[in-house]
C-alpha cells in the first residue's frame, strides 16, 4: 500500500478522491487522471503553503514601515502584482491585514550594486580598474537576492522559459526547421539575427525574428552578438520569464521536458547551468581562465536564471571592456568565444561557475563526433537517454526525426504513468471501500484489443476515433505513394520523400509492420512490392492512423496479391487491425449536375470515354439536365457515344424549376437502387487512372464514406505567359492548389446517402450543400475517409458570383473566385508586369446591398478580373 504517498498529494486530492471512490463505484478514466495530477502538482502545494508562512512574516515585518504619504497610492501593474502575490493567503489573513505589506512592498527600493560606467575603450586603456575581474579571488562577494523580492515573483504571471536562438541569414531554414519543431514546445522562442540580416527570405517567413541593431549578421556565434542578445533579454524580458536560454539553430531541444526540470529549481537564485567544461586543450594560454573556473558550453545551450540575468545585465558593458583587453595582451581573438566570455562574465562579476553535477552533464549532451548522429541511432539509443539538449544537429532531416523520436518517447512515458496510476487508484479504493471488499473497485484502461488484455479488476477499451461533428474539427487525411506525399496543409500540395528523410524513415517503419500483418493474415511469408494507395493522420485520442494498399509477392508461386491493412500506432505499443474488405468490383454510378456547359460537357464526355468506356470499367452515367436547350444539347452530345457503345450505361434525367446543384443531384440519386455506390461529380473534373479503384476500396456500405480532395488548377495563363503549357500537368505548386474547402466530390453507396437525409434541396443558389451534407454524414456516426486524390483534376473555367446570392454565398463564392485564379506569386508577378494598380476598397454604399461592409474588400478583386478577361 502507498498511502503515504497519496497523502503527499494534498489533503484536498486525497479527499476529493475518497469521495469519488464512495460515489462513484467504477473509477473512470477521468479520475485516474485526477490523481496524477494532484500528484504531480504536489511540489506547487508545498511551495505555496510555504509561502503562506511567508506572507504573514512580511505582515508582521510591513507593520513596522512607514505608511503611504498623502496622495500616494497603490495602482497600475505593481498593484496588480502585490495582489496576486496574496493569492493563498487570503485563509489566514484579511484583505485589510494584508494592505501594510501591499503598500509596503510597493514603496521599497532596492540600492543596486555599484557599477562601472567606464566605456570599453577606456578599460582596455586602465586595467587597474577592473583587478578584480582580471585576478578574480575565490571568495564569494556575489549576495543571495532578498527574500522579500522572491514572493513578489513567486506569485507573478511569469512564464517558464525564454529561448533566445543566434543565428544568421545562413542558417534560417535551420531556424525555420526549429520553430516547426521544439521551439514549439517552449513558452516563447526568439531567432536573434545581425542588422544586415535579409529577413525577407522565404525561409524567414513566420519566425519571430529580433534584428540586433550595430551587430553584423556573421554565422554561427559571437561575443559582440551573444551579449546583445543577453542586453536584450534583460531590458525586455526579465521581469516576464523565470529562466532564460542561449542557444543556436543546430541543436535539439527538449522543451516540456526542460521546462519541468526548471520548475524545481528557484528562478531568483543564482542560477548558471549548462555542460561545464574548462576549454579544449592546449588553449589554456589563450582563453585565460583560472584553475577553478569552468563555463557552459554553448552548443548544448546555456542556462540563466532571472536573478542571474538581472545581477548580470548592468555588467554587461563591463565584461565586453575585458574581452577588448584580452585581447589586446596578444591572448588571440577572443571575439569568437561568446560561452567562454560569458561564462567569464558570469564567474568574475557574480562569482558563480556553471554547474558541474553528474546531472547537467547527462542533460546537456554534446556529441565530439565520437558517434556520428543518424536515423537509426535516432530510434534505437538517443531517445533512451534522459537529456534535455542535444548538440549538434546540423540537418533538418535529421531534427524532425529527433522530435518525431522523442514525442513518442513522451507518449509512451505517459502511458506508463497512467498504467501507474491506475494501480495506485485501485489500492486506494480497496483500503476505502466498505462492505464489499474491494470488488466493485475497478479502473479503465486504454489497450487495443480488449479481449487481449486481460486484467482483474481492470475495464479495458479500445481507443476510439476523434469525435468529429462538423467539418471544422474532422481530421483528414495525407494521401502517400511510392515516393512522394500529398497533403492540404503543406505550403507545396506535394512532399517528396527524398527530401524528407524523416517521413520517409517513420513511414517504413509503418509498412514494416503492414508487411508483418498481411504475411500473418496469408498463414506464409510474402514479399512486399509496393505502396498502391496509402493514407495517413494523427487522431489525438489514438495515435498515428494508417491505411495501406500494398502489393504483394509470394516467392513460391510468384503470384501477386493486394491487402489492405489498417494500421494504429497509439501511444505506448503498436498494434493492427485488418481493414473490412470492400466491393472491388461494384459498378460506380457517376451522378453529374448539368446546366448552361455545353463545351465544358464535350470536353467532360472525352475524358469519360478515355476513362471508362474505351477501358471497360464498370460505370454508368446519371446526367441530371436542367433546361430546355440544355437538354436538347445533352442529347444529341450523349447519342453519338450511346451508337459507338451501346452496352454502356447513360442516361438523362431532366429536371423541372430553377436549377441548384442540390436539387440536381439528389434527383440523380433518385434513379439509383440502396445498392448502388454513386460518385458525385463535377462537368469540370478530370478524372485519372486509379480513382475508380480508390472509390471502390474506400467506400463501405453502412461504414464508410470517401470524400476525395481535388487539385484545382489555376488559369494557365499567369503560369505559362511565355510558352504553351503542357498536356499532362504535374501535381505542383505553380499549377494549382488542393480545395480543401470543397466537399462537393463524394462516393457513397444509395442506401447512405438516403439515411443521411439526402441534400438539403432548399438551399439555393451556389455553395453551401456541400458542406451542410458532409456534416449530416458526420452527424450519422458514419466513417469518413477524406484525403487529397491525385486523380481528380479540376479544370479552370471563368465563374461568375451574382450579387443576388447571400451574403455568405457571395462571400464564398467571390473567395473560390480568387482562391483559383492563380497562385499568389505567379499572380503579383502578373499584376507587377502588368503595372496594374490596385486600388484600396471604396468606403462608397451601394443601395442595392443589404450589408455592404461585406463586400467592400471585392474592389481589387474586380479589377484582377476585369484584366484576366
Amino acid at each position: 500500500m502507498r498511502l503515504r504517498w497519496l497523502l503527499s498529494a494534498g489533503l484536498p486530492c486525497w479527499l476529493s478522491l475518497l469521495v469519488g471512490v464512495l460515489l462513484g463505484g467504477v473509477l473512470t478514466s477521468s479520475l485516474t487522471f485526477h490523481l496524477w495530477w494532484c500528484s504531480y502538482d504536489s511540489l506547487s502545494m508545498d511551495r505555496q503553503m510555504l509561502s503562506i508562512v511567508r506572507v504573514n512574516e512580511r505582515i508582521n515585518w510591513a507593520r513596522k514601515q512607514p505608511s503611504l504619504q498623502e496622495g500616494e497610492c497603490v495602482c497600475g501593474a505593481d498593484a496588480e502584482r502585490l495582489r496576486r502575490a496574496a493569492v493563498g493567503a487570503t485563509e489566514v489573513v484579511s484583505e485589510q491585514t494584508l494592505e501594510p505589506a501591499l503598500r509596503a512592498l510597493t514603496n521599497r527600493t532596492t540600492a543596486e550594486p555599484s557599477e562601472r560606467t567606464l566605456s570599453p575603450r577606456v578599460l582596455s586603456k586602465n586595467p587597474e580598474g577592473f583587478k578584480e575581474y582580471i585576478q578574480p579571488s575565490l571568495k564569494s562577494t556575489s549576495q543571495p537576492p532578498s527574500d522579500l523580492v522572491y514572493l513578489s515573483g513567486e506569485y507573478s504571471l511569469k512564464k517558464p522559459l525564454l529561448v533566445a536562438v543566434v543565428t544568421s541569414s545562413k542558417d534560417l531554414g535551420r531556424a525555420g526547421a526549429v520553430y516547426d519543431t521544439w521551439g514549439a514546445d517552449v513558452s516563447r522562442v526568439l531567432f536573434f539575427v545581425g542588422e544586415d540580416c535579409n529577413i525577407s527570405h522565404p525561409a524567414a517567413v513566420g519566425l519571430p525574428i529580433v534584428r540586433l541593431q550595430g551587430v553584423p549578421d556573421e554565422p554561427g556565434g559571437s561575443v559582440s552578438k551573444t551579449f546583445a542578445v543577453l542586453r536584450y533579454l534583460y531590458e525586455n524580458y526579465a521581469e516576464s520569464f523565470h529562466w532564460f536560454m542561449r542557444i543556436r539553430t543546430d541543436a535539439y531541444v527538449r522543451g516540456q521536458r526542460l521546462e519541468r526540470t526548471l520548475a524545481k529549481l528557484d528562478p531568483q537564485e543564482m542560477v548558471y547551468l549548462g555542460l561545464a567544461v574548462t576549454g579544449k586543450l592546449g588553449e589554456e594560454n589563450k582563453i585565460r581562465l583560472q584553475a577553478h573556473e569552468h563555463y557552459c558550453l554553448g552548443g548544448p545551450g546555456v542556462i540563466l536564471s532571472s536573478g542571474t540575468l538581472k545581477a548580470l545585465g548592468p555588467k554587461l558593458d563591463y565584461c565586453l571592456g575585458a574581452v577588448d583587453y584580452y585581447n589586446g595582451q596578444g591572448t588571440g581573438d577572443l571575439w569568437e568565444y561568446d560561452d567562454v566570455e560569458l561564462g567569464r562574465c558570469v564567474s568574475r562579476t557574480l562569482d558563480l561557475q556553471c554547474s558541474q553535477s553528474t546531472e547537467a552533464k547527462a542533460y546537456f549532451v554534446h556529441d565530439y563526433g565520437n558517434n556520428p548522429l543518424t536515423l537509426k541511432s535516432i530510434q534505437s539509443s538517443l531517445v533512451d537517454r534522459d537529456l534535455l539538449s542535444y548538440h549538434p544537429v546540423t540537418d533538418t532531416t535529421k531534427m524532425r526525426a529527433m522530435h518525431v523520436a522523442f514525442r513518442q518517447a513522451d507518449f509512451q512515458e505517459a502511458a506508463r504513468k497512467t498504467e501507474l496510476m491506475a494501480g495506485e487508484v485501485k489500492e486506494l479504493c480497496q483500503a476505502a471501500t466498505l462492505g464489499d471488499s474491494g470488488e466493485s473497485c475497478k479502473v479503465v484502461a486504454m489497450c487495443p484489443d480488449p479481449q487481449r488484455c486481460p486484467s482483474a479488476g481492470i475495464v479495458n477499451v479500445a481507443p476510439k476515433s476523434f469525435p468529429a461533428s462538423t467539418r471544422l474539427n474532422y481530421l483528414s487525411w495525407e494521401y502517400f505513394g511510392p515516393s512522394e506525399l500529398y497533403s492540404d496543409r503543406l505550403p507545396d500540395p506535394n512532399l517528396v520523400f527524398r527530401s524528407h528523410a524523416d517521413r520517409k524513415h517513420e513511414l517504413q517503419l509503418a509498412l514494416g509492420k503492414v508487411a508483418q500483418a498481411a504475411s500473418e493474415q496469408s498463414g506464409r511469408y510474402i514479399k512486399f512490392r509496393k505502396v498502391v494507395n496509402g493514407y495517413v493522420r494523427h487522431n489525438p485520442a489514438r495515435g498515428s492512423e494508417y491505411i495501406i494498399d500494398a502489393e504483394y509477392q509470394d516467392p513460391r508461386s510468384g503470384k501477386l496479391v493486394e491487402t489492405r491493412v489498417s494500421l494504429v500506432r497509439p501511444l505506448a505499443t503498436n498494434y493492427i487491425t485488418l481493414q473490412e474488405a470492400s466491393n472491388s468490383e461494384a459498378t460506380v454510378n457517376f451522378v453529374v449536375p448539368i446546366t448552361n456547359v455545353n463545351e465544358r460537357f464535350k470536353e467532360f464526355m472525352v475524358m469519360y470515354e478515355d476513362l471508362c468506356l474505351k477501358t471497360g470499367e464498370k460505370t454508368n452515367l446519371v446526367l441530371a439536365v436542367y433546361g430546355d436547350k440544355d437538354v436538347e444539347f445533352i442529347q444529341s452530345v450523349l447519342l453519338t457515344y450511346q451508337k459507338k457503345y451501346p452496352r454502356a450505361g447513360m442516361v438523362i434525367v431532366e429536371g423541372k424549376g430553377p436549377f441548384t446543384r442540390a436539387r440536381a443531384l439528389h434527383l440523380g440519386m433518385s434513379h439509383l437502387r440502396d445498392e448502388d455506390l454513386a460518385f458525385h461529380c463535377d462537368v469540370d473534373m478530370t478524372i485519372r487512372q486509379g480513382f475508380l479503384d480508390r472509390c471502390r476500396r474506400n467506400t463501405v456500405r453502412s461504414q464508410r464514406v470517401y470524400y476525395p480532395e481535388f487539385f484545382k488548377l489555376y488559369n494557365l495563363k499567369y503560369v505559362y505567359r511565355l510558352s504553351e503549357p503542357p498536356s499532362y500537368l504535374k501535381i505542383r505548386r505553380p499549377h494549382g492548389h488542393w480545395a480543401y474547402y470543397s466537399f462537393g466530390m463524394i462516393c457513397i453507396y444509395k442506401s447512405d446517402y438516403d439515411s443521411v437525409g439526402g441534400m438539403n434541396t432548399n438551399i439555393v443558389g451556389w455553395g453551401e450543400e456541400d458542406v451542410n451534407f458532409f456534416e449530416k454524414v458526420l452527424r450519422k456516426k458514419l466513417e469518413v475517409l477524406r484525403a487529397p486524390d491525385i486523380a481528380l483534376i479540376h479544370r479552370w473555367h471563368e465563374k461568375q458570383c451574382s450579387r443576388k446570392l447571400v451574403r455568405k454565398q457571395y462571400r464564398h463564392c467571390m473567395s473560390s473566385r480568387a482562391e483559383h485564379l492563380a497562385d499568389r506569386m505567379e499572380l503579383a508577378n502578373y499584376i507587377y508586369e502588368l503595372g496594374l494598380e490596385i486600388k484600396p476598397p471604396s468606403k462608397a454604399k451601394n443601395a442595392t446591398y443589404v450589408a455592404d461592409d461585406l463586400y467592400e474588400d471585392t474592389g481589387p478583386l474586380e479589377d484582377i478580373f476585369n484584366e484576366a478577361k
